[in-house]
């Protein structure tokens, strides 16, 4: 991105100070302003991702440490544990259930 810019930054400044084919030179910059809004484009969508998997890390560390901080084998109902490792629980009209974990697991039931 810095790349393009500084190519149309150049492209500006050129046709400021020499005189050019204002057709040609608008065809070229319209090239670079387009090639640099995708490459912007990819790396929003880049970024974006990465935020993703920041914050998918942030929880399953989470996750970990709930499941890590349990003392004993877990023998019947904890809310406490259920509230910290279930992210939410989706019902269907059919009466199946399927529980999605903070991890990103899934158990259909």
């Amino acid at each position: 991105m810095e790349n393009l810019n500084g190519m149309l930054q150049h492209m500006i400044h050129m046709n400021a100070a020499v005189p050019q084919d204002q057709t040609l030179y608008k065809s070229r910059f319209e090239e670079l302003s387009q090639k640099f809004n995708e490459t912007e484009a990819k790396k929003n969508a880049a970024d974006k991702k990465i935020q993703s998997m920041r914050e998918r890390r942030g929880a399953m560390e989470q996750f970990i440490r709930n499941l890590r901080g349990q003392n004993t084998r877990v023998t019947e109902f904890s809310e406490n544990l259920w509230c910290a490792l279930l992210d939410y629980a989706t019902a269907y009209a059919d009466g199946r259930l399927v529980f999605r974990f903070k991890n990103g697991s899934e158990i259909d039931g």
